[in-house]
């Protein structure tokens, strides 16, 4: 069975996550555009961003040291 059966996800549009970042929906557009946070396109210049997008954002991969 498809991962994406499985499990119910969460998306946020870019004034949620503007909000929940404490910026200005322009930030989050700009932040899409450089790919530094992953969006999917769901209609012209409609955007919507996981919560695990989200989430990765917030806390990125710890690197470990040798």
């Amino acid at each position: 069975m498809c991962e994406w059966s499985c499990r119910a996800m969460t998306f946020y549009t870019i004034p949620e996550v503007a909000q929940i970042l404490r910026c200005s929906p322009r930030t989050v557009h700009a932040m899409i555009q450089t790919q530094r946070l992953p969006a999917i396109i769901v209609g012209k210049n409609r955007y919507r961003i996981s919560q695990q997008a989200l989430h990765e954002l917030l806390h990125p991969p710890k690197e470990e040291t040798p």
